[in-house]
């Protein structure tokens, strides 16, 4: 009879078959189950009658060993040992030891789990791997793929794990026709490609490394050659490809090393910048001034005029009798609906200029450069995160609106809610979002300034659990206590916009009023 072993090895806990010699099954009978503390040997039927049981010795262990690893010896075990383990958070790192290619069955196990972050197998399909890398689940691949080009052997991309993860990639030229089809084959599986380094400047190196990149979709690439580059008729030739390259994406950089821009650049500059600096400084502050003040005052009119015909037109379609139309939202989005059909809800938010209709359609770009007519206009619009419903509230309901934080248009004013005089003003902790089907309450929880993330734009989660982490993760950001309980139970309220090229200023509601349909 078969059973499985779970042992405790240094780091890790480990699983395997335990297979006992004929003349000692006789002897063993009477003992088809053993725990003590460091080896849990158990029947497969067993294991499946009793999961609960097993897990929780399983838990125990790593609970009180620190242990953050598991290791599959026999890989037929792979799915009753990821059920035994789901769910346990301290387990988080899966070692498979058997040499085999990682199946589809045993990848959705590994899914499944919500715990396991990273993985090490013998192979996995290139698929699978993509599948696994949507829910955060690092790979790490050990069968080797023997290559013969100095490209893919000098960046030591032996394994398909190296090359889907690789971000930087070392290219020397020039480039030979087995180094060109194995950078082809890279790409095709690269997904984390953000900078190629050339070692010196090559015309031909350059066009196919950019034409290949562009036929293969791949942007926001940095392409850097590394060459004390004097000629004027080179540098003139790097001008003209970055200007093409950059039309797609595509950067192009001259990396001079340390030694050359202190012996030489340098002298250059200042040279060039005393002869033009006064003049340059006066023309560019003038232009500055200038295009920022009639920028910011077309903006302003261009959000005025609509906001005045918006409610021009509302009035034209439903009359409320005894109410101010501007104030009744819940009755504003239900006409606006017949302006603008993708019209979902009303977001204001007090002592700010944020008192505008929300749009959503099938995407998060189209409003970024569009206004609510639908018209060009680089002040866009608020809109909703296109995979939230636009008929019933998801658990994260998401606002997106760029920062015009010198015309106060937009989310202009948003990053108001993170200053003491604001938020010291209890009423200035709630807001108002409000849809077709009624009148919404919220009030803020968090507010936080962070580098560029996706993390916090989850509309979906797995279980209650995933989404009390997410709660709590989102909570403690905030550079305010607000002393407001969020439970798995609560929908929340998301508004996002840019603090900077670099970072998001984000601000997270729970809701505190049910629906309320306005009549």
């Amino acid at each position: 009879m078969d059973k499985i072993k779970v042992l405790l090895e240094k780091d890790k806990i480990s699983f395997s078959y335990y297979r006992k010699p004929l003349s000692e099954k006789k002897q063993d009978l009477l003992n088809t189950n053993i725990i003590s503390r460091n080896e849990l040997t158990f029947t497969e039927e067993y294991v499946i009658q009793n999961a609960k049981m097993v897990r929780s010795f399983i838990k125990e262990l790593a609970e009180d060993k620190n242990i953050n690893s598991i290791e599959v010896k026999d890989y037929q075990l792979i799915t009753t040992v990821l059920n035994l383990i789901s769910d346990i958070k301290e387990l988080k790192k899966l070692y498979i030891t058997e040499d085999c290619d990682l199946e589809v069955h045993a990848c959705k196990a590994i899914i499944k789990t919500n715990n396991i972050e990273y993985v090490n197998c013998y192979n996995i399909f290139y698929y699978l791997l993509l599948e696994l890398d949507k829910y955060g689940i690092y790979v790490e691949s050990r069968n080797e793929i023997i290559y013969i080009s100095n490209l893919m052997n000098s960046n030591g991309l032996n394994t398909i794990s190296k090359i889907f993860y690789k971000s930087n990639l070392e290219i020397k030229s020039p480039l030979n026709s087995h180094d060109e089809i194995d950078f082809e084959n890279f790409l095709s599986i690269n997904k984390y490609l953000r900078n190629i380094n050339l070692n010196n400047f090559n015309q031909l190196d350059l066009d196919f490394i950019y034409n290949t990149l562009k036929n293969k979709h791949t942007k926001a690439i940095n392409i850097n050659v590394h060459e004390n580059v004097k000629d004027d008729k080179k540098i003139k030739i790097l001008k003209k490809l970055h200007k093409k390259y950059k039309k797609n994406k595509i950067y192009l950089h001259l990396a001079y090393n340390d030694e050359y821009l202190k012996n030489n650049l340098f002298k250059q500059i200042i040279l060039n910048t005393l002869k033009c600096c006064a003049l340059l400084s006066i023309l560019i502050v003038g232009l500055v001034f200038g295009y920022v003040f009639y920028n910011n005052y077309k903006s302003m009119q261009n959000v005025l005029n609509i906001q005045a015909k918006i409610t021009k037109s509302v009035k034209k379609i439903e009359t409320v009798e005894n109410e101010d139309i501007v104030n009744n939202t819940s009755n504003m989005v239900s006409a606006l609906t017949s302006i603008n059909p993708k019209t979902v809800g009303w977001l204001k938010i007090n002592n700010t200029n944020i008192n505008y209709p929300i749009v959503k359609t099938d995407n998060n770009e189209f409003y970024l450069d569009h206004n609510f007519d639908d018209e060009k206009d680089y002040n866009g619009w608020l809109f909703m995160d296109y995979r939230n419903s636009k008929d019933s509230l998801d658990k994260n309901n998401i606002i997106y609106g760029h920062n015009r934080y010198y015309s106060k248009v937009m989310f202009g004013t948003l990053t108001e809610l993170g200053k003491k005089s604001y938020y010291e003003d209890f009423d200035n902790n709630f807001i108002t979002y409000n849809t077709v089907n009624g009148n919404f309450k919220w009030k803020i929880f968090s507010v936080y300034r962070i580098k560029t993330t996706s993390d916090y734009l989850k509309v979906k989660f797995k279980s209650d659990e995933a989404y009390e982490e997410f709660i709590k993760m989102i909570t403690e950001r905030s550079q305010i206590d607000f002393n407001t309980p969020v439970t798995a139970k609560n929908k929340i309220l998301t508004l996002s916009t840019c603090a900077d090229d670099y970072s998001r200023f984000v601000v997270h509601a729970v809701l505190i009023e049910q629906p309320n349909k306005a009549s």
